[in-house]
């Protein structure tokens, strides 16, 4: 008996099923601009996240290429001002000195003349920072010298273990958002010498390839990223437009379609 129940039930579910379906088609049909209009504000949602993440993205990419670049180009000329400069004036009895200025016809460290050339960096594109520093500076470096914040202790533990790539990271700074991009500054063999000589040295056994120090390039985000999003704004009211378009269209074209 209790079989028989269950095996009479199933024809009315399925019945039940059927007509239920059959109610929902009817109602999409009547409500097609409805149905329509949820449809398409959740494509153009999804679209419009999907491009702002995407923006999001491209503009960091840009931003660590931009940082790349410029790293690569203040170690490719202290590499050649070290290797064409400073090992021929050195023959002739020029000084290569810190404080050159106060010297006559003396010219500055290969350090000392990539501080002065991320200076000059700094003042032709605001918010813009090269700093160079070490766990070991020379005395006269100390007031700007050394690991001053956390980001410059993570850059020196991570080029202990990897001197070839670089370090970065995104961070808020006086309300700004910048990138902080970083690479191994090491040592050269023709600055052994100097670095393990010197009366003043914090260390003196230097070998070549050790990691000297960090260049660190800091670049803004914040104007890249107010540019973009102005760009977004309109492409996101384009898109408002071309949908209210469409749906204007289907009402059109479909007028007994129920709202």
């Amino acid at each position: 008996m209790s079989d028989t129940g269950k095996g009479e039930s199933r024809p009315r579910i399925c019945i039940r099923a059927a007509r239920s379906l059959a109610d929902l088609y009817h109602l999409l049909r009547q409500k097609t601009t409805v149905v329509l209009t949820a449809l398409l504000a959740v494509g153009v949602a999804t679209v419009l996240w999907h491009l702002s993440w995407t923006t999001s993205k491209l503009v960091e990419m840009t931003i660590l290429q931009s940082a790349e670049r410029y790293s690569q180009a203040l170690t490719e000329i202290r590499t050649l001002y070290t290797s064409e400069v400073v090992a021929r004036v050195r023959d002739h009895g020029i000084e290569v000195t810190h404080d050159y200025r106060a010297r006559e016809g003396a010219i500055p460290l290969p350090a000392t003349l990539s501080m002065m050339l991320g200076e000059h960096l700094g003042r032709e594109s605001p918010g813009m920072q090269v700093k160079l520093y070490s766990p070991h500076p020379f005395p006269w470096r100390q007031p700007t010298g050394g690991l001053r914040d956390e980001f410059g202790v993570d850059a020196w533990a991570f080029f202990e273990q990897h001197s070839d790539r670089p370090f970065y990271r995104f961070e808020t700074l006086l309300g700004r958002r910048i990138l902080r991009y970083a690479t191994a500054d090491l040592m050269r063999a023709e600055c052994i010498n100097c670095h393990n000589t010197h009366p003043d040295t914090p260390k003196d056994d230097w070998r070549t390839g050790d990691v000297r120090g960090v260049l660190e390039i800091a670049l803004p985000i914040d104007g890249i990223e107010a540019e973009t999003r102005d760009e977004l704004h309109s492409t996101f009211a384009l898109i408002g437009a071309m949908s209210l378009l469409g749906l204007s269209g289907l009402a059109l074209v479909n007028p007994s379609a129920n709202i």
